[in-house]
């Protein structure tokens, strides 16, 4: 299971991403100087965040679900991408770099390899965030930019620094339920991806 609509799936309260397990890495830290995003004239601010994310992006996020620690990691810079997903005890890490696909497993330091990986692709797919909601409302509240959309069966309320164009908080409402996330290290600069030292982890039959 990727990434992708892990909100959605926490909610529900499923998780499905196999025999994933362990957590090696921990998040980056950064500057709160970093630059955040600024919406252009009619623009809202998810909308400047996912003209963001197709050029360069990195936040992290945590939260809790069903009594399971949520965090997230999400990366873009460039032709490069890393997104790093724990729920509880279940782990996934991900690199697409020069058009390769990689997902490691660091419980057993196995990694799978796929070559011709489209990145827009796999970044639309690994966004947490719904981005396709109608506008509802905005209104400004304590330094906060709040920006409301929803469909009519999700709901997802962004919390932005009106300061400092970072997103801080974002809910999610589906079915009766809801999910809430603080968002940190929120910035479009200053974002380093490297992929893991390859010889250091076995790849498993059938990857290339």
């Amino acid at each position: 299971m990727r990434a992708m609509k892990i909100l959605s799936l926490c909610l529900a309260g499923t998780m499905a991403l196999g025999a994933l397990s362990g957590c090696a890495k921990k998040n980056k830290d950064s500057s709160s100087s970093a630059k955040g995003i600024t919406p252009a004239e009619g623009e809202t601010y998810r909308d400047a965040m996912v003209r963001a994310r197709g050029e360069a992006l990195a936040f992290s996020l945590s939260g809790e679900s069903e009594g399971e620690e949520l965090t997230m990691t999400f990366e873009r810079s460039g032709d490069k991408a890393h997104i790093y997903t724990s729920f509880g005890s279940e782990v996934i890490d991900e690199y697409v770099v020069d058009g390769e696909y990689y997902i490691f497993f660091p419980s057993d330091k196995n990694y799978t390899k796929t070559s011709g990986t489209e990145l827009d692709e796999v970044i639309e797919w690994e966004f947490p965030f719904g981005v396709t909601q109608e506008l509802k409302e905005t209104k400004t509240e304590g330094g906060q930019v709040i920006e409301t959309y929803s469909d009519g069966d999700e709901t997802d309320v962004f919390y932005f620094s009106e300061k400092e164009g970072k997103l801080t908080k974002y809910v999610h409402r589906t079915g009766g339920s809801e999910i809430e996330v603080e968002v940190r290290d929120f910035r479009t600069e200053g974002i380093e991806i490297t992929l893991p030292e390859l010889s250091e982890w076995v790849p498993l039959e059938g990857s290339e």
